[in-house]
């Protein structure tokens, strides 16, 4: 963890065959501190060992990635979209809360449609776009094809 965290991608290439899975007491991988740091390298060569894992507060690497506004970092995690994390929020949601456009981009075609388990006012069930009201980024994110491959 150390050594991603210090983005020494040459050590995590000798430790991640060892120590690839590891986690301290939060459940933090070392892809999620990599991500969190946007430390491209040493995400690209932990994800084959830690993808998809979560921590205590039910957060993935691409949630750390996206809130710290790491594009290159969302765009290698881009299979860990589509995650709720404990508080009900996905990474989308986390990249509009923290004002990050160009995650919010790279992440709308994969969670825009999603439902999050929040509930409104009504009891209904929340979809994700509801939550975007009053941002910067409601226009944006509805108005997005859902491909973007070319950003």
């Amino acid at each position: 963890m150390l050594a991603a965290r210090e983005g020494c991608s040459r050590c995590v290439s000798l430790l991640r065959a060892t120590e690839g899975g590891m986690a301290n007491s939060d459940g933090r991988t070392a892809l999620m501190v990599a991500a969190d740091l946007g430390r491209f390298d040493c995400v690209s060569l932990l994800l084959h060992h830690e993808a998809g894992m979560v921590d205590r507060a039910g957060r993935t690497a691409l949630m750390s990635a996206a809130m710290n506004g790491h594009a290159s970092c969302v765009s290698a995690l881009d299979a860990e979209a589509g995650k709720i994390d404990a508080d009900g929020d996905t990474a989308l949601s986390h990249a509009v809360a923290q004002n990050r456009p160009l995650c919010v981009l790279l992440l709308a075609g994969k969670e825009k449609d999603m439902v999050l388990p929040k509930r409104d006012l009504n009891g209904e069930h929340m979809p994700l776009l509801r939550t975007f009201r009053g941002t910067p980024f409601c226009s944006l994110v509805t108005d997005l094809d859902s491909d973007t491959s070319d950003i």
